[in-house]
């Protein structure tokens, strides 16, 4: 699921797991987990404190451990990921091929609000870095959306407010009909790999 910072990604991805039995694999929560831990890698230490993109093999040899401790058969959604054009193409090739791509289009001004909402909750949310993220966001997303689009693996979700019935429905309504299809694309695939 790829979304820019304060869109709702996690929020969005708690939901469809529970619906749908997905796991779900947060790369934010993943790195900030990294981070308060004793033993972790200096170098990953500082990439995630200066809230930079950490080095693709880096984050594929983080992600490849999820994977094998979580899989279990069951559909994985990567919460965050990728942030790169390179992390897409590499991950299709290394750790797994996906079969649906989530953008979450959310406005820049509805993510802020949604980041400042949080700002009490979690470590290395503040308005600097919100805005540091988001515009290499903006800057980074377009090429990986076209990637996934030149596949038909994308699926826009849109939180643009004249898209949207009302706020808390989060526009997945419309999408239900395309999800429970991919959910049952996904459990046929997986039933054939058996």
């Amino acid at each position: 699921l790829v979304g820019a910072p304060g869109a709702g990604k996690g929020t969005l991805c708690k939901m469809l797991a529970e619906e749908y039995g997905f796991r779900h694999i947060s790369v934010g929560d993943l790195l900030r987990q990294i981070v308060l831990s004793p033993n972790a890698d200096k170098k990953t230490v500082e990439y995630v404190r200066r809230a930079e993109l950490l080095p693709t093999e880096t984050l594929f040899s983080i992600l490849k451990s999820q994977f094998g401790e979580l899989n279990g058969g069951r559909t994985i959604l990567l919460d965050g990921f990728p942030r790169r054009l390179d992390q897409a193409k590499s991950f299709e090739e290394v750790v797994s091929t996906s079969r649906f791509v989530l953008f979450f289009d959310c406005p820049e001004g509805l993510a802020e609000d949604r980041v400042v909402q949080r700002l009490a909750g979690r470590e290395g949310d503040n308005l600097e870095t919100f805005r540091k993220r988001f515009e290499e966001f903006s800057k980074l997303n377009p090429p990986i959306l076209e990637y996934y689009k030149s596949k038909d693996k994308l699926v826009v979700v849109s939180l643009r407010l004249e898209d949207l019935p009302t706020l808390p429905d989060i526009g997945i309504g419309r999408h239900q009909r395309r999800f429970k299809y991919l959910v049952q694309e996904t459990a046929v695939h997986d039933a054939d790999q058996t």
